[in-house]
């Protein structure tokens, strides 16, 4: 291990696949590694930065959904911004365009309280009415139903189901909780969980009757962990 930075106010620290993102108690956030195609969000061309850089002056940043190409993170006030690669909208602005170098807000809504990225360029995010919302590009029917609709410009809604809680996003599929303790997939691939020929669909599917305490997915893999404390794959 070696340290990366000598302030002891980082709070939380959120992980990509080849840059690291940091939120100070004082709710600035940072981040350093690769800026490729902005992902990084410094408004800055240089690809590679060896020290944690603030984005923005803003000071109520709680939580940061890094993927291969495009970040998106929650504010305080319950508004959602993107940055980084945006060909296939999954930073929800438009035009589509390979670099979005500064943060942008998605739509103008103030009642998100939880947000996730998948690595196939997709966007994820929960309302405070437990609303499941989703944009960019649409593996395996992975938001609206239909191979043909290859992307998703702005977060639309995912079914009419008021009580999702978390979620996780892979590539194709995604998993997603309810507040019952309930584990649901859709998307396409093995990893639904859901046995048989695997649908693809946009129609959460239950992952057996169990209730879980946690999950998470890769690209083309599920894992959870079930209420007795069992690990499942």
């Amino acid at each position: 291990p070696i340290q990366i930075a000598t302030t002891n106010e980082f709070n939380k620290i959120y992980v990509g696949a080849t840059n690291t993102f940091a939120i100070k108690n004082n709710g600035t956030l940072w981040g350093c590694g690769s800026n490729q195609q902005g992902r990084l969000g410094v408004n800055s061309s240089t690809q590679n930065f060896t020290s944690f850089q603030q984005i923005t002056t803003a000071t109520n940043w709680v939580k940061v959904a890094p993927s291969y190409f495009h970040t998106i993170a929650l504010k305080a006030d319950g508004t959602i911004w993107g940055w980084g690669r945006n060909d296939n909208y999954q930073t929800g602005n438009t035009p589509a365009t390979l670099n979005q170098p500064i943060p942008m807000q998605i739509g103008a809504d103030t009642d998100w309280i939880e947000i996730a990225t998948g690595t196939s360029s997709t966007s994820f995010a929960i309302k405070s009415n437990g609303t499941i919302w989703g944009w960019g590009s649409n593996p395996t029917s992975i938001i609206v139903s239909g191979s043909g609709t290859t992307t998703v410009s702005t977060p639309t809604q995912v079914g009419t189901d008021t009580d999702w809680v978390k979620m996780s996003v892979g590539g194709g599929h995604i998993l997603a909780q309810k507040q019952n303790g309930t584990l649901w997939s859709w998307g396409g691939g093995d990893a639904l969980g859901v046995g048989g020929t695997p649908p693809v669909t946009n129609i959460p599917q239950q992952v057996t009757t169990d209730t879980w305490k946690s999950f998470s997915t890769g690209t083309g893999t599920s894992f959870g962990i079930k209420s007795d404390g069992t690990l499942w794959a």
